[in-house]
């Protein structure tokens, strides 16, 4: 069940409708690969001969892990659609992380070709550029570009902020002047306090994001489904967060990630409980009984409250001993999304067939 402060203090940001996204600190981008296969990630590092980074999806990171050969990416895709080679987005990180205020202007590139008929005002080298191939840019015209594009965005964020100021200053000139009638208050009646104001749409799309981002999810889900069993009935905002986290596309690939996690995970366990017990129990200092069919859920529970949901390099280790490399990344991921997987499950021992 939620803890009661956390609770109240979700709701009361819900109705009020103070809630925002939190700033994502780090750069979310698709890893092209040559066989044709994306991969969303946060890319942590990058040396001449390999990328380091976190998969947001855990079939992926099942699949691929957190380091690939170079050889293997084809380009890094940003979140406005930019490709760029793995050398030119090194060199990307690595003026976004040394870039400061006191910074020089970046040297003029070298003088391309005037197009023709080009706009009054208008850039020459830039027009030049924005139809060259970033790849085929050198250093300095690459520079220059992604700073007149920081130019023509900032510029357009100006003129929308003054479009703006301009039409609330005539829309108030607009309206007439009404003096508002006295009205005598109405009673308060105690027995029948004044229900909050329903939350916009979008605060509860905001709510729900914030929800599945931080894990909390599936205590919710929780919690509302315990109520509703003991034949207590969900408030309208409850009923409502409840059918936008199912329905919520990140909600369900979360369920997805699990469900594939849960397959090799079971498999990688009945190997280990059919053929080497004594390990299961010496190294992982599991408990069951072997003449027993297999307890998927229990055994899951347990591994959870030994190494709980940050598997360590050490534990990571003795499972690649008792499962290979594939099977314990599976078990580390399904721990690390243990509450998911907790509720998608509620206590069976299976999704589906583990066939």
């Amino acid at each position: 069940m939620l803890n009661r402060t956390v609770a109240f203090a979700l709701f009361v940001l819900l109705f009020t409708g103070v809630l925002s996204q939190a700033q994502n600190k780090d750069e979310v981008v698709t890893i092209l690969l040559n066989n044709g296969d994306k991969i969303d990630a946060i890319v942590s590092e990058i040396s001449y001969d390999r990328i380091e980074f976190k998969a947001k999806s855990s079939k992926k990171a099942y699949e691929y892990g957190e380091v690939l050969n170079v050889e293997r990416v084809t380009g890094i895709k940003l979140k406005n659609g930019m490709v760029m080679s793995v050398k030119e987005y090194r060199a990307y990180l690595k003026d976004s992380a040394t870039a400061s205020p006191g910074k020089k202007a970046p040297a003029k590139p070298a003088a391309v070709e005037t197009p023709k008929a080009l706009p009054p005002g208008a850039d020459p080298q830039y027009e030049a550029l924005k139809s060259k191939l970033i790849s085929e840019m050198t250093q300095n015209e690459f520079e220059y570009f992604m700073l007149k594009e920081k130019e023509r965005l900032a510029a357009q964020e100006v003129k929308a902020a003054a479009a703006s100021e301009t039409l609330v200053v005539e829309e108030k000139k607009a309206l007439p002047v009404i003096q508002p009638a006295v009205v005598a208050p109405a009673p308060v009646s105690a027995s029948a306090p004044t229900p909050p104001p329903a939350a916009p749409e979008a605060v509860q799309d905001d709510l729900v994001n914030t929800l599945i981002a931080a894990d909390l999810a599936p205590a919710l889900l929780n919690y509302l489904h315990q109520k509703a069993s003991r034949g207590e009935t969900l408030t309208a905002i409850e009923a409502s967060l409840s059918k936008r986290i199912q329905d919520n596309s990140q909600w369900q690939e979360k369920l997805d990630d699990v469900k594939y996690l849960d397959r090799v995970s079971y498999k990688a366990l009945e190997r280990a409980y059919i053929y080497n017990p004594d390990d299961l129990q010496n190294q992982l200092g599991l408990k069951f009984d072997r003449d027993a069919e297999m307890d998927f859920s229990d055994l899951m529970e347990q591994l959870h409250r030994r190494m709980g949901g940050n598997v360590r390099i050490g534990d990571f280790r003795i499972l690649v001993d008792l499962f290979d490399e594939s099977g314990a990344r599976a078990i580390k991921e399904l721990l690390e999304n243990y509450e998911t997987w907790a509720f998608a499950t509620q206590g069976n021992q299976q999704f589906s067939s583990k066939n």
